[in-house]
C-alpha cells in the first residue's frame, strides 16, 4: 500500500517516507562511526560541521558535500551496483 500523505503543501507518499527514513538513519551511522574514528561525541562534530559551514555560507550538508567534491577535499569513489531484469 502507498498511502500519500500531505506535508503543508507537498503531498509525500510513504515509499518516499520510508526511504528519507532510511537515508536519515545511513547518515547517523556514518555520523557515529566518523566520530568515534576521530574520538569526538557527536555534538562536538555538529558544532565543527556548522561553524565551517557557516564561514563558508553553505546552508545545507549537501551543500557543503558539493564544496567538498569540488574543492577536492574529498574523493567520490564509484560504487559497483548490479542491475537485474525485471523481465528475467
Amino acid at each position: 500500500m502507498n498511502e500519500t500523505r500531505r506535508v503543508g503543501k507537498i503531498e509525500i507518499k510513504s515509499r518516499e517516507r520510508v526511504s528519507a527514513a532510511e537515508s536519515i538513519e545511513r547518515t547517523r551511522s556514518v555520523c557515529l562511526n566518523v566520530t568515534a574514528l576521530l574520538g569526538l561525541s557527536v555534538k562536538t562534530a555538529e558544532t565543527h560541521r556548522s561553524n565551517l559551514m557557516r564561514k563558508l555560507g553553505l546552508h545545507s550538508i549537501a551543500e557543503l558535500v558539493l564544496y567538498s567534491v569540488r574543492n577536492q577535499i574529498v574523493q567520490i569513489h564509484p560504487v559497483e551496483t548490479t542491475v537485474t531484469s525485471a523481465a528475467a
